[in-house]
């Protein structure tokens, strides 16, 4: 806590992270998980900013972040995001260094989060040894910031927001998103939901010289001979 004014040093960083949410470019999926001694999904995956402030509110003080698996559940989350483009912000007030048996996975999972291309923003609050956090930007491809001032912590949130929302450059192929979701109520009565996403390949397609419409997708419905018919999938 910060006791001049009898502020908290929490209640600062959530009036921060509250305009660097309602910054993001419309549609902009985001995921909020907190790090203890157990990582928690605060909000699931979501496109409402209302859902990830209403998670925010509710995140209080804890104990001490076991920090190579906090990294490994940040990752697992990125990895299942379809998008070619993502961001990782990674706010703390402990130090970002893990025990001998445990610098195995986190390098590991640096080394993951650079190859995916997933963009890090290491951020430390308070007065905290710079080398780990030089050293979590450098394996990670990404940058990092430690502060105890609120307007330069809020600076560099502003610049993660500008480069989500500067164009990025297409070379090749155009991909699209697609999700396909199936929900199956069976005979008993119980519900099944089957999901998943990816990348395709959907390049647009030219009515005319001047027109361009998106590619259509179509598709065959067709029983099933049997459960995993790689004929039929």
């Amino acid at each position: 806590p910060d006791m001049d004014g009898c502020d908290y040093r929490i209640d600062k960083v959530k009036a921060i992270l509250h305009d660097f949410f309602l910054s993001l470019p419309e549609n902009t999926l985001a995921q909020a998980m907190t790090f203890s001694e157990e990582n928690i999904i605060q909000q699931v995956t979501t496109s409402s900013m209302g859902a990830i402030l209403a998670a925010l509110n509710d995140v209080d003080p804890d104990g001490g972040t076991e920090l190579a698996q906090a990294v490994a559940a940040v990752f697992q989350a990125q990895k299942a995001i379809p998008s070619t483009k993502r961001y990782l912000l990674f706010l703390t007030d402990a130090a970002l260094e893990v025990d001998a048996d445990e610098k195995v996975l986190f390098d590991t999972m640096l080394a993951k989060l650079r190859d995916e291309g997933i963009h890090c923003l290491w951020a430390g609050i308070g007065a905290l040894d710079e080398a780990p956090f030089k050293y979590a930007a450098e394996a990670s491809g990404g940058r990092y910031v430690m502060t105890e001032d609120p307007d330069e912590l809020a600076r560099a949130f502003e610049e993660m927001i500008a480069e989500i929302r500067r164009p990025t450059a297409t070379e090749g192929d155009v991909t699209t998103m697609v999700e396909l979701t199936l929900n199956h109520r069976e005979a008993s009565g119980r519900n099944l939901t089957f999901a998943g996403a990816d990348q395709a390949d959907l390049p647009v397609l030219k009515t005319d010289a001047k027109v361009e419409v998106p590619a259509s997708i179509s598709y065959t419905v067709r029983d099933l001979k049997e459960r995993f018919d790689p004929e039929v999938a």
